[in-house]
C-alpha cells in the first residue's frame, strides 16, 4: 500500500487554524447556520460546503466515507483494513475512500471520499461535509493518506454490523 505524505502545503499554520476552528467549545462549527461565520470568509477560496451541518443527523467522517449516516469509530475502519474488507488502491477513482493517519494505519484519524486529482470530500466531526484539497483540513487529521476502493451501501452496513463490538467510543453523540 502506498501512502501520500503531507509536503508542507498548505502550511501547518493554516491546518492548525482549522484545528482551532473545529473546537466546538470555542466555535459553533457544527451549528446549522452559525458554522458559516466560523470558516468564511477566511477559508472561502479553499473550502466549499457540500453538506451543511445537520443538528438532527449525527454521523462523522468515517460514516461519510462509507456512505452511511450513523456514527462509526476509527476502530471499525482499522478492523476492515486489517481483515482486507477494504481493498487498497494506488489509483483512486471518484468515490474511493481516503484514510488519513499518522505514521501508520494503526493511527487512523480521519476519512473522506476521493473526488479527483487532490480533491476530497470529508465530514469534519459532527460539522459540515467540505470539499477541499487533500491536506486542507485540520492538522490533527494526520500527515499521510492511503486510498481504498469504494464499497456499496450494503457492504458498508455489513461492516458496521460485523465490527459492532469495535464501534464504541466516548466521542459518540
Amino acid at each position: 500500500m502506498k501512502f501520500i505524505f503531507y509536503n508542507g502545503n498548505p502550511s501547518e499554520e493554516r491546518r492548525k487554524r482549522l484545528d482551532e476552528l473545529c473546537n466546538g467549545e470555542k466555535f459553533p462549527f457544527n451549528h446549522t447556520t452559525k458554522y458559516k461565520s466560523v470558516f468564511f470568509p477566511e477559508f472561502e477560496n479553499v473550502l466549499s460546503v457540500v453538506v451543511p451541518p445537520d443538528m438532527n443527523r449525527k454521523y462523522n467522517c468515517f460514516a461519510h466515507a462509507l456512505g452511511i449516516t450513523e456514527w462509526v469509530v476509527s476502530a471499525v475502519i482499522a478492523q476492515a483494513i486489517k481483515n482486507n474488507d477494504l481493498k487498497p488502491t494506488e489509483n483512486p477513482r471518484s468515490g474511493d475512500i481516503v484514510i488519513y493517519c499518522e505514521s501508520s494505519l494503526d493511527y487512523i484519524r480521519h476519512a473522506g471520499k476521493f473526488i479527483s486529482g487532490k480533491v476530497v470530500s470529508s465530514k469534519w466531526a459532527s460539522g459540515s461535509v467540505f470539499k477541499h484539497d487533500t491536506f486542507m483540513c485540520p492538522i490533527q487529521y494526520g500527515d499521510r493518506v492511503a486510498y481504498f476502493h469504494a464499497i456499496d451501501l450494503e457492504l458498508a452496513q455489513e461492516l458496521v454490523k460485523k465490527y459492532e463490538d469495535f464501534n464504541k467510543s466516548d466521542l459518540q453523540p
